[in-house]
């Protein structure tokens, strides 16, 4: 979790869970992906380490398109309810 290349990195950060043993798909969902696209990650070609957050900063957009509320809040119990099955066990 301190390697900065994960921190920001919701698909990373998925993927080391379910390599770590989480019952969960081995591809996050999509409005993962899509959250993880809106949130901070590496500066495509920026060797620098920078990241962009564009919920938290703005930028040059002035519009954003989120996930729908559903599944996505469906999803996120669900996967609250496995983790916590699977630390319990």
């Amino acid at each position: 979790m301190r390697d900065p290349a994960v921190q920001h990195d919701l698909v990373a950060l998925w993927g080391l869970a379910y390599t770590e043993g989480l019952a969960v798909a081995p591809v996050p969902p999509g409005w993962l992906v899509r959250l993880n696209d809106m949130t901070g990650q590496t500066i495509p070609g920026d060797t620098t380490g920078q990241t962009k957050f564009n919920l938290r900063y703005g930028g040059k957009s002035h519009a954003i398109v989120i996930p729908v509320a559903e599944p996505m809040v469906s999803d996120i119990a669900a996967l609250l309810a496995q983790v916590r099955t699977q630390l319990t066990t």
